[in-house]
């Protein structure tokens, strides 16, 4: 009897490769137990310890995101055929039924037959019970049995926001905000362009001439973007520029928070912060604008994320900037003023929905005015913390009006002194939408991600 050697690598096993199997774990985590869906794939793509292919990689990402994406129209079809309702299925099943649907509905290269045969195989291997298998098995035979019952979304003359909400699988709630805020025409443009999966946008990190930006975008599968002076745009994750990555000459940002910091604008010598730092990706753009004399201070609520940021400046080869771990509304986190303050505020985050689908399941409309008062406060703040003369650039990662435009306005009225200060050149700032008072850009036309950005100046 051949004995395996003791003490041999753990290497994962063969459904622990299984691409499938890991996209439906990953939805069980977020769906159910409230995972970051990037957080919960980057960490499961990384328990098969490097030896998951390329292309399987790619259909558990595809799988995750496309599901999560279309969860509304999932939802629909499977409750047309479980008994009961979807809540009353296992978790885990639930999460096996929703993967294998969306790849005989939203996928073309995979047939039927195997998507549900590998849906029934993960059923029997839980283990959870005979009859598990055969209800997997009866559930999406019976499906594609009647795909003509499926649903489809209602015309527009029964309802604008139903047909949105319906079309491209969001809440009904936030179909009605595109519709009031973009009109029919442009809320369709918007709607389709949330629902398609984003390419990957990276900022270069050294200085570089529009010919070298050119070149090192070539090198990396990809083109220039078209408004960042800084961004790279790739189709997909190429070995190239993960090697850019891991070795500091890119990272990845999107172009729209590419552009917060061009806007910002830093000096050399001024004092500056960035309020809500986070894992500091927007900060390290400011110290590479600004240069080794700019006098950086980040803060953030969350130590951890401000010791990554730590890490991600030595990656860089950047100064290290000052820590403040508090709340910006904590007299004693900040003692100003600064030249330069920079809020990219806690939002309800609906302009990254591309990049995490969850979000238009896990909202709540009743949330936005909540984050509206908190973004008043923080901005009332940063008023106070900004010296003579100094600018105050806010951002937030969504479009509605309470949180951009409009938080804005009202910050101006509680501050006379306070006057809004247009950039000149460091971006192609006609290529955004111009509000009153800043930009708004969004995935149509811009092909970004949703970010309003607004730029004052204190008298």
């Amino acid at each position: 009897m051949n004995r395996k050697p003791h003490g041999r690598d753990k290497s994962p096993d063969r459904d622990a490769l299984n691409p499938r199997r890991i996209a439906a774990a990953v939805l069980h985590r977020v769906l159910d137990e409230g995972a970051y869906s990037h957080l919960a794939l980057d960490a499961a793509l990384a328990a098969t310890q490097g030896a998951l292919a390329p292309r399987d990689r790619a259909l558990a990402t595809e799988l995750v995101y496309g599901a999560l994406t279309w969860l509304g129209r999932i939802d629909a079809i499977l409750g047309l055929f479980v008994r009961g309702g979807l809540d009353r299925v296992d978790p885990d099943v639930r999460a096996i039924l929703r993967a294998a649907i969306y790849q005989v509905d939203g996928l073309d290269r995979i047939p039927d037959h195997a998507a549900v045969d590998e849906a029934v195989e993960h059923a029997r291997a839980l283990r959870c019970g005979k009859a598990l298998p055969g209800f997997v098995n009866g559930v999406l035979r019976g499906a594609l049995r009647a795909r003509a019952r499926w649903p489809q979304p209602a015309p527009p003359q029964e309802g604008r926001a139903r047909h949105l909400a319906e079309r491209w699988s969001m809440p009904l709630w936030m179909a009605e905000r595109l519709i009031d805020q973009f009109g029919w025409d442009d809320a369709l443009a918007q709607a389709e362009a949330f629902a398609r999966r984003p390419g990957l946008t990276l900022r270069a990190t050294g200085a570089l001439d529009p010919a070298e930006r050119a070149a090192m975008a070539a090198a990396l599968g990809g083109q220039v973007t078209a408004i960042s002076p800084d961004g790279l745009r790739l189709p997909t994750l190429t070995a190239a520029a993960q090697a850019a990555i891991d070795e500091g000459r890119a990272l990845v940002q999107d172009e729209a928070a590419q552009l917060v910091s061009h806007l910002a604008a830093p000096k050399a010598g001024e004092r500056a912060l960035d309020a809500c730092a986070g894992l500091g990706g927007k900060a390290a753009h400011l110290a590479a604008l600004g240069g080794p004399s700019l006098r950086l201070t980040v803060g953030d609520t969350h130590a951890q994320k401000l010791d990554v940021l730590g890490r991600r400046f030595d990656l860089l080869g950047l100064l290290a900037p000052q820590r403040a771990h508090g709340d910006l509304r904590d007299a004693a986190t900040l003692e100003g003023p600064f030249d330069l303050i920079v809020l990219d505020a806690p939002c309800s985050g609906l302009g990254v929905m591309r990049r995490h689908p969850e979000i238009r399941w896990r909202r709540q409309p009743e949330e936005i005015a909540t984050l509206a008062a908190l973004q008043a406060s923080l901005l009332d703040r940063a008023v106070e913390l900004l010296a003579p003369g100094g600018r105050l650039v806010y951002s937030v990662c969504t479009f509605t009006p309470e949180e951009g435009e409009g938080q804005l306005e009202a910050a101006l009225s509680r501050h006379p002194g306070l006057e809004i200060d247009r950039p000149e050149g460091g971006a192609d700032w006609g290529a955004l939408t111009r509000t009153p008072l800043g930009w708004l850009s969004m995935p149509s036309p811009q092909q970004t991600d949703g970010f309003y950005m607004a730029r004052a100046r204190r008298a």
